[in-house]
C-alpha cells in the first residue's frame, strides 16, 4: 500500500510539473516576450491543474482517512461522536470549546484540501509534527478514549501520505523535516 501511494504521488508530481512548466519542446529567445507569454499557462489552465492535483491527492487520502476518522474526527470535523458525559455541565463546555478551536486549526470534514486557518502546506506540516511526536490526539482525550493514538504502521502510513502530498505541493522532505517553497502560493 505504501509503495502504491508513493508511486501514484510521484506520477502525479511529474504530470503536474510538466503541465505547469513545460515549453512544449520549443525554445524561445529571452527578448521575444510574445513567445514567452504564449507559453505561460493561463489562470484557467493553472486552476485545472490545481483541481486535478487535488483530486489525485484526495483519492490517495482515502487510504488514510479511516485512521484519521478514528483518531481525529471527534475534534477536527463536523462529525463528532459525543461521549456519554457530554451532557454534564462543565465537560460539555470544555468539549464544545475544544472542538471549536480544533476546527479552526484543521477540519477534515470535506476531505482534501482540508479547511483551516493556515496555508495547506503549513497545515500538513503541523499535522505531521503532531502525529510524529505523539501530541495528537491530546493526552486528556486519550485518557477517556483508549487506543486513539496514531502509532506503528498507521502512523507510518499517515506520515508517508503527508510527505508525498507535501512533495506534490512543492515541498522538500529532508531527515524528518519539511521545507516548503515560499514561491508556491497557488494552493490555499
Amino acid at each position: 500500500m505504501k509503495k502504491g501511494v508513493v508511486a501514484t504521488s510521484l506520477v502525479m508530481l511529474a504530470i503536474t510539473a510538466t503541465m505547469l512548466t513545460a515549453h512544449g519542446g520549443k525554445t524561445h529567445d529571452e527578448n521575444d516576450s510574445t513567445e514567452v507569454e504564449a507559453q505561460v499557462p493561463s489562470d484557467s489552465a493553472q486552476e485545472a491543474a490545481r483541481l486535478e492535483l487535488f483530486a489525485s491527492i484526495n483519492a490517495s487520502y482515502q487510504t488514510i482517512k479511516p485512521i484519521l476518522m478514528r483518531s481525529c474526527y471527534d475534534c477536527h470535523s463536523n462529525q463528532t461522536h459525543f461521549p456519554w458525559y457530554y451532557k454534564i455541565p462543565g465537560p460539555k463546555q470544555l468539549i464544545d470549546s475544544d472542538i471549536k478551536e480544533a476546527n479552526t486549526h484543521v477540519n477534515f470534514s470535506n476531505d482534501f484540501p482540508f479547511s483551516g486557518h493556515g496555508k495547506l502546506g503549513e497545515t500538513l506540516k503541523a499535522i505531521r509534527e503532531e502525529i510524529d511526536e505523539g501530541e495528537m490526539p491530546p493526552i486528556l482525550y486519550r485518557m477517556m478514549h483508549w487506543g486513539r493514538l496514531i502509532e506503528g504502521a498507521q502512523k507510518d502510513s499517515v506520515i508517508e501520505w503527508i510527505d508525498s502530498t507535501l512533495i506534490l505541493l512543492g515541498g522538500k522532505i529532508t531527515d524528518s523535516s519539511v521545507t516548503l517553497r515560499s514561491n508556491l502560493d497557488w494552493y490555499p
